[in-house]
């Protein structure tokens, strides 16, 4: 949690207040509400994931869960090299007494389903952009299987 204050503390000190307050005025709401409304879902719908499944062997409330979810990624926004993950584990190890062995799985298994959602729907480029290079196809291939391998 300190890490977050700091973290904010040096992003407000860098920031111009009247240019944010000028940007802020001319700023298009609608999409910004549709993707903040978006990634709310996301988050939820993850947070629910992760609830489900540490289920079968630990009872975690979907309301815990969420608030580990939201300050992990907070905390990967500020500490380097996805920092927020480590949070998480060590929330899950305080809060819910999942051991840090079996939250780090879930952690790996969510990424690697990350990977494959995003290659999915990366994979009718070469069809919808005939202009990249052949090679595009096979390396989205060859990154599915890979993803798909490690799930």
């Amino acid at each position: 949690m300190a890490a977050v204050v700091v973290g904010f503390v040096i992003l407000l000190r860098n920031i111009d207040i009247n240019r944010l307050q000028a940007v802020l005025l001319h700023a298009a709401w609608l999409p910004l509400g549709g993707a903040a409304l978006a990634s709310f879902g996301i988050l939820m719908s993850k947070s629910w994931a992760w609830q489900r499944l540490l289920a079968p062997t630990h009872h975690a409330q979907v309301t815990t869960v969420t608030r580990i979810t939201l300050l992990s990624y907070a905390a990967s926004i500020i500490v380097p090299f996805r920092g927020g993950e480590v949070l998480r584990v060590l929330l899950l190890d305080r809060d819910c007494k999942v051991p840090p062995l079996h939250a780090a799985t879930i952690a790996a298994a969510e990424k690697l389903l990350d990977v494959v959602a995003i290659l999915l729907l990366a994979a009718p480029l070469p069809w919808l952009l005939p202009q990249l290079p052949a090679s595009t196809g096979w390396w989205l291939a060859l990154g599915g299987c890979a993803a798909l391998g490690g799930l």
